[in-house]
């Protein structure tokens, strides 16, 4: 036992596996000290090959500390207690506390998007479930509140919320309160920060940008832009597909290869003016 915690400490400072002790932020080397009076044989294996499962999935990058984890398989969960359930959903909300507002695309934001974007992902979830039933937690562990759930609660597409929340489209006052109850905000905050005085400056991120799906859209458009200007021309004449009075949807499509995404922008088409 000794033998692997060290090579656990030697490794790195990698994030540690889950223990469900209450401390979850601890190192390898105090979580196999609080373990070594153990005399279980059971409990020693189970100990013992979750952190030899956990040190071979540790990655071999050079620099020692990419970490992108895996998904959490759901049957797992199915074995586990309602502490354990609880104490892992407390690490998943404490791991949903802050947006790196100094990165892109959130440092081009004001502020309050960042609270709503924190909002969105710490709801999905009773705040405290500990000493519970038992319920799907497959389901709430490994999913949040939607843009789809939020839209339907304030009548509004997904599309639209996901745009709203990234600054690119504007609250009304009666969606700000059905908003603020949804997020249980405060209602004065959000028209503090989003009222009749704040208005969008549309357009996020820089002129070729860097994040893999957005560059792919800016790719597709750098492709095909040009032969659908070319059918839109054929098509409806002398003009342009509008991106004010358009509706945007994405859509998962199943299929045997490989799910596929489908984007749909439905835009009302305007004739150029003649004078």
């Amino acid at each position: 036992m000794r033998s692997l915690g060290d090579d656990y400490v030697k490794a790195g400072n990698y994030p540690t596996p889950i223990t469900f002790s209450l401390d979850w932020f601890t190192t390898p080397r105090l979580e196999f000290r609080r373990h070594r009076a153990v005399t279980n044989p059971v409990h020693i294996i189970g100990f013992l090959s979750q952190w030899k499962l956990y040190l071979e999935a540790l990655p071999a990058a050079k620099d020692g500390q990419t970490f992108s984890g895996q998904r959490l398989d759901t049957s797992l969960l199915e074995k586990m207690s309602s502490e354990q359930l609880g104490q892992l959903y407390e690490l998943m909300q404490a791991t949903k506390d802050s947006i790196p507002t100094n990165v892109a695309p959130f440092s081009a934001l004001p502020s309050i998007h960042a609270l709503l974007l924190e909002a969105k992902a710490k709801k999905g979830a009773p705040t405290s479930i500990l000493g519970l039933e038992r319920l799907n937690w497959s389901n709430i562990l490994l999913s949040g509140l939607t843009f789809d759930a939020i839209g339907k609660a304030i009548d509004k597409d997904e599309v639209w919320v996901a745009s709203a929340f990234y600054g690119q489209a504007k609250f009304s006052a009666e969606e700000l309160q059905k908003l603020a109850e949804v997020l249980d905000l405060p209602h004065a905050e959000l028209t503090a920060g989003l009222g009749d005085h704040w208005f969008p400056y549309r357009g996020l991120g820089s002129a070729v940008p860097t994040d893999p799906v957005v560059y792919r859209l800016y790719e597709g458009i750098m492709v095909y832009g040009h032969p659908i200007k070319a059918l839109i021309n054929e098509k409806f004449g002398d003009g342009i597909m509008s991106m004010i009075d358009c509706y945007v949807k994405v859509d998962k499509k199943p299929d045997p290869k490989g799910d596929r995404v489908v984007l749909t922008f439905d835009g009302k088409f305007l004739p150029y003016a003649r004078w």
